[in-house]
């Protein structure tokens, strides 16, 4: 602080005798600022202190005055500029003021130099921007080694394309500090759309992901080439600028219509409905396997008016493949059936009942008036045999009065053809009631069953006209 003090004064009598013989513009000014400059100095404020030196140094030209901006500097622990403020001194101060304190400037940059390291940045990014505590810094010159104050130095990394480093360093006094890990390549998502599984996404010729893409892809900013293939598939291809907000990318593959036979395939599908209307990747084939579709994996949709769809995922070899899919029915379809079914039982039983009542009846009539017949018959007989024996004797007792014997005759002519009358219609009626039974439960037979749309155990198909039409039996 003793050489300090006395620097200080002999600056400002420097600049005394020049206001004596001439005053220059400014040098009011600068003696003003210098008198600030000492008491800031003296009460320990070095930053106000280092602007009103620096002040007056500019004002009047003194180069003596950067003896005490070195002192400053020093006090700040900015030993570089400390550093260079003193050599500057020491260069261009009058010799006068520089001459006595040889050996003392000597000593204080010896002291500052071991107060200073040395911070290389060899980081290897293109376009590269450093600053430390704050000043940019070239980064050839980072790369060669910047002078530093030893301490803890802030220092920030900054490059297009890659994620700012900021980080707080200590460098030693008279030691170096290599920094030389790159900066991360600054990422941004990539969004892709496709309806197609099993796809390669490649970004300048890079498989980066297959499809499906569960959630975004992320990639270094910038523009680069896209590609979306898969055999059998016309392939997408477009340039892609992706930015901090990311992209999204539409990739809908479409089936090239030429493709190999290496590469297609047909998928048969068996359901249990006529003429399903099927689908694979969101495009309509037809059921009976004709359709070239890429082999691979697929998404199968099959589909029947009053039936659930069914999607499923499905992995098709090149040439023929079946797929055996069955169809639940909707709940209004069961519905509807389960009404159908119970009105054509009701018919069937309504006619079994019938049939049955009226068989009973028929056969009670006909078996009734059979008896009755033949009782009738007989009686017949038995007064035609009296009347021809009573003509060959009438004088048998037997014959009785003939009157009585021919209104015998006519009323068992009268029972007999009532009987067979009653013969007659239980035998209609027992035939119609026989048909029907039959009626009813031909009827019953041909009711459509109640699980008809319950899945069974095991079921096969049956191939409908032209091939195209597969109905499950079971």
């Amino acid at each position: 602080m003793r050489h300090t003090t006395l620097l200080l004064a002999a600056s400002l009598a420097c600049l005394a005798p020049a206001a004596r013989a001439q005053t220059p513009p400014g040098a009011g000014d600068a003696r003003a600022s210098f008198a600030r400059a000492v008491t800031l100095y003296a009460d320990g404020n070095y930053e106000a202190a280092l602007v009103e030196f620096q002040r007056a140094h500019r004002l009047s030209g003194n180069p003596n005055l950067l003896y005490n901006v070195g002192a400053v500097y020093e006090s700040l622990g900015r030993f570089v500029e400390a550093r260079d403020a003193l050599v500057a001194y020491r260069m261009g101060g009058t010799p006068s003021s520089v001459g006595p304190r040889a050996a003392e400037l000597d000593a204080r940059l010896a002291r500052l130099r071991e107060r200073i390291g040395t911070l290389r940045v060899t980081v290897p990014t293109p376009g590269l921007r450093i600053t430390v505590d704050g000043a940019e810094v070239a980064a050839e010159r980072a790369r060669a080694g910047v002078p530093v104050s030893a301490g803890r130095r802030r220092l920030r990394l900054d490059a297009p394309g890659h994620t700012t480093r900021e980080l707080e360093v200590d460098v030693a006094g008279g030691g170096e500090l290599v920094i030389s890990e790159g900066l991360d390549v600054r990422r941004a998502p990539l969004t892709l759309r496709s309806d197609t599984d099993e796809a390669s996404v490649r970004v300048d010729g890079r498989e980066v992901a297959r499809t499906p893409v569960e959630g975004p892809v992320m990639l270094p900013e910038g523009t680069f080439q896209l590609e979306v293939t898969r055999p059998g598939y016309v392939s997408v291809r477009r340039e892609v600028t992706l930015g901090v907000a990311g992209a999204v990318v539409d990739a809908t593959l479409a089936w090239d219509p030429a493709m190999p036979p290496s590469v297609a395939a047909g998928v048969r599908v068996e359901s249990n409905v006529d003429f399903p209307a099927v689908s694979v990747d969101g495009r309509s084939v037809v059921a009976d396997g004709s359709t070239r579709v890429p082999a691979g994996r697929h998404q199968l949709r099959v589909a029947h008016e009053g039936y659930v769809p069914t999607t499923r995922a499905i992995t098709l070899a090149p040439g023929a493949n079946t797929e055996r899919v069955w169809l639940d029915a909707t709940p209004q379809l069961r519905a509807e059936h389960a009404d159908r079914v119970r009105r054509q039982r009701t018919v069937a039983y309504v006619f079994g009942g019938v049939g049955l009542a009226a068989m009973a009846g028929g056969a009670a009539l006909l078996v009734t008036g059979l008896g009755d017949f033949n009782d009738a018959d007989a009686e017949v007989t038995r007064i035609v045999a009296l009347d021809d024996s009573c003509f060959v004797n009438p004088l048998n007792p037997a014959c009785g009065d003939t009157q009585a014997r021919t209104d015998a005759r006519l009323a068992a002519d009268e029972d007999r053809s009532a009987a067979a009358t009653r013969a007659v219609v239980g035998g209609v009626v027992l035939g119609l009631g026989t048909a029907a039974l039959v009626v009813g439960s031909v009827l019953r037979a041909r009711s459509d069953p109640s699980d008809r749309y319950d899945r069974p155990a095991g079921w096969g198909v049956a191939v409908g006209f032209g091939g195209a039409s597969l109905r499950g039996t079971f």
